[in-house]
């Protein structure tokens, strides 16, 4: 299953989508990022993953960024196109507290 959320640089949350039908549990992480633009790809840790503690500097800065603790930082894979942003976190399997 993959979590697929897209928000606008200024965090504004613009939709989510849980893909589980038969096409996308078939897809494989180099079919996700060519579906979506492999040009837009943007990692910053090993495994093309994205980490915003990497991106704040320290998981102290993050959390004063944020105004609050937080358990989840890295993504599986993050597309920025201008001011988009498309988040995909994959999972073995989905479960409702996932959501």
């Amino acid at each position: 299953y993959s979590l697929i959320s897209i928000h606008n640089k200024k965090y504004e949350y613009k939709s989510l989508a849980i893909a589980n039908n038969e096409r996308m549990l078939s897809m494989n992480r180099h079919d996700m990022i060519e579906r979506v633009g492999a040009a837009y790809v943007t990692a910053n840790i090993e495994g093309g993953e994205y980490s915003y503690v990497q991106e704040a500097g320290s998981k102290e800065a993050l959390e004063k960024a944020l105004g609050n603790e937080f358990k989840h930082f890295k993504l599986d894979i993050r597309f920025e196109d201008d001011d988009y942003v498309v988040l995909i976190e994959t999972k073995q399997k989905f479960v409702k507290k996932d959501d």
